[in-house]
């Protein structure tokens, strides 16, 4: 078919349904049925572009990619959006990734979210990534239209590359460790991070420690080299007290947060926890937060709160708080913990009560061990958990709540 018969408004109507409906296989139809349908399908066709070189012929298929970005007369660069790189160590000794791959990334400039990710066992050394790529990395990066970056398991990577997003909104940094000694960069308008992800592994040299020192650090112009006061999402976790100590000092320069998401390891609390977010009590939205407990086989009365201290945090925040939905994770790895016929129930006791005025939904996941050889007795315990303990939350025609038991 060469020419559609029906107006192009409607036409452009359903290419952007299906497009939201990400119907990839029906776009690359639809674009080969008419040259008038083609612009609008590669709008999402090639809005999001993964390179990850195949086991099998991996250069027989970039070459491909290369050669369909490189042809002049190509207009695909131009709906580009998404960047994601997933590298192996041989992918950077292939020609397409140390020249080819730069050579078309110049003409990519309108990208909006980057992803690079070290792929295989351990962290790779930034530098290892030849310098083209990490030149053509860091063009991305200074791009006016990237908002989203996200990196995973580099060594050395120069915090001065994130500072030199300056339109960056939402960042996600998982097991990358900071480069020493790095010389102090000026930008006329560093990022306002909105949104923040951690991943594990920031113990190793300090980054947490160093990328809240940027925020701190101030630019000729008097401005922060990171900015966090407008942050509205936060997700990560406290592995030691290291971490706890910097969350916090984070926690306190953020002033509009909205959804916090955190995890706490075994031997961490949520102690300080309402402090903590005291400058985001009129914004914070949506609390998600999962425990892991004790690794225990025999039930033990002086065993500790399953919460982790989670809900004297909470009644510390009543009261005061807009809090619309808190969702609560429970890792059991021994599940004696299940026996405490009152510890479960105290989150009940805190959220059936006035000071709650915004709450609409809460959920509590508590999952096992699957290996446990006390697994059956376990599963009837929880069966039971939510009308003996949990009376409250489930008879209250203002909250929604669910209960759910899971293995792992």
């Amino acid at each position: 078919m060469s020419d559609p018969r029906l107006p192009f408004d409607i036409i452009a109507v359903i290419v952007d349904t299906l497009g939201q409906e990400q119907n990839m296989a029906t776009l690359k139809s639809l674009s080969l049925a008419s040259s008038a349908f083609s612009p609008l399908c590669r709008k999402y066709i090639f809005a999001t572009i993964v390179l990850e070189a195949p086991y099998a012929e991996p250069q027989r298929d970039i070459g491909r990619f290369v050669e369909l970005f490189c042809t002049n007369e190509s207009d695909v660069p131009n709906y580009v959006r998404t960047m994601v790189y997933r590298l192996t160590k041989f992918d950077l000794k292939t020609e397409y990734f140390t020249q080819s791959l730069p050579a078309l990334m110049q003409k990519i400039v309108k990208v909006e979210s980057l992803t690079i990710v070290s792929l295989g066992m351990g962290r790779r050394d930034w530098f290892e990534i030849p310098h083209p790529l990490r030149q053509a990395f860091l063009q991305f990066m200074r791009l006016p239209t990237l908002t989203h970056f996200k990196i995973r398991k580099y060594l050395n990577f120069p915090l001065s590359n994130i500072i030199s997003c300056t339109s960056l909104i939402s960042l996600a940094v998982d097991r990358v460790h900071t480069l020493d000694g790095e010389p102090p960069v000026d930008v006329s308008s560093p990022p306002r991070i909105q949104e923040y992800a951690t991943g594990r592994g920031f113990s190793g040299r300090g980054f947490f420690d160093r990328f809240y020192q940027m925020s701190n650090t101030k630019l000729a112009n008097g401005s922060a080299a990171l900015d966090f006061t407008g942050l509205k999402k936060l997700c990560t976790q406290f592995e030691n007290d290291n971490d706890v100590s910097v969350i916090r000092q984070l926690l306190k320069a953020t002033q509009c947060l909205e959804v916090l998401d955190l995890e706490v390891a075994s031997g961490i609390t949520f102690k300080d926890l309402a402090q903590m977010t005291t400058t985001s009590a009129g914004t914070l939205k949506t609390l998600h937060v999962r425990v892991i407990g004790v690794n225990t086989e025999q039930p033990d009365p002086s065993l500790p709160d399953p919460f982790f201290g989670l809900c004297e945090e909470l009644e510390a925040m009543k009261n005061c708080n807009v809090v619309e939905t808190i969702t609560v994770s429970v890792g059991v790895p021994r599940p004696a913990q299940c026996l405490n016929d009152d510890g479960w129930g105290k989150l009940d006791r805190v959220l059936d009560q006035p000071g709650w005025p915004k709450l609409k939904h809460v959920a509590l996941n508590i999952s096992i061990d699957s290996l446990s050889r006390h697994r059956e007795t376990w599963k009837r315990t929880m069966d039971a958990i939510p009308e003996k303990q949990f009376a409250g939350l489930l008879n209250n025609k203002m909250v929604d709540f669910v209960f759910t038991f899971s293995t792992f």
